[in-house]
C-alpha cells in the first residue's frame, strides 16, 4: 500500500519527475506478484469464456448473461487462486477480504458488462470478439483492486 499511496501523491505533486512515475508503474506490473496474478487470471479467463462461449453459442442465454455467467465461474476460481498462491494470503477467509473482493470484482463486471455492451452495440463487434476485451479491461481493474485495497501487502 505504501508504494501506491506515494505514486498517487507523486502524481499530484506538479513538480513530478515522470520518469519516476513510470518506473514505479512498471515496477507493479512486471514484479512476480503481477506474474502469479496473470497466470491466475489465464487460468480463470478460460473458464470465464468457456462458460461464455458454451452458453452463448448453444442459444442458452443472451450475449450479457453468458459474460456474466462466465465472469461469476471465473471469478469464484480466482478468488481461491488469487487468495492461496498470488498474494499468499494465508490467513481465514475472513468477511472484510471476501466483501472486498466481490466489490472489486462486481465493480469491475459492471464496468465490463457496460464496455461489452457499448462494443456490441455502438462498435457493431461480434460479442464473441468483444467478450474479449472486456476481459481484459477488467483483469487491470481487478489487479489493482486486488492488490491495493483487498490483498495489501
Amino acid at each position: 500500500m505504501g508504494r501506491a499511496l506515494r505514486l498517487f501523491s507523486l502524481l499530484n505533486n506538479k513538480k513530478v519527475n515522470m520518469i519516476f512515475v513510470i518506473m514505479q508503474i512498471i515496477k507493479i506490473f512486471f514484479s512476480p506478484k503481477f506474474l502469479k496474478f496473470v497466470v491466475t487470471g489465464v487460468l480463470s479467463t478460460i473458464i470465464n469464456y468457456g462458460v461464455f462461449w458454451i452458453l452463448y453459442e448453444n442459444e442458452v442465454v443472451s450475449y450479457l448473461w453468458a459474460s456474466i455467467s462466465g465472469y461469476i465461474a471465473g471469478l469464484i476460481l480466482g478468488y481461491f487462486l488469487n487468495k492461496c498462491w498470488t498474494f499468499s494470503d494465508k490467513g481465514a477467509h475472513e468477511r472484510r477480504k471476501i466483501i472486498g473482493y466481490l466489490f472489486v470484482y462486481i465493480t469491475s463486471l459492471l464496468v465490463s458488462i457496460g464496455s461489452l455492451h457499448l462494443m456490441v452495440e455502438y462498435a457493431g463487434l461480434d460479442p464473441r470478439i468483444a467478450q474479449l476485451g472486456a476481459i481484459a479491461i477488467s483483469t487491470v481493474l481487478n489487479f489493482l483492486g486486488l492488490k491495493f485495497f483487498v490483498f495489501k501487502s
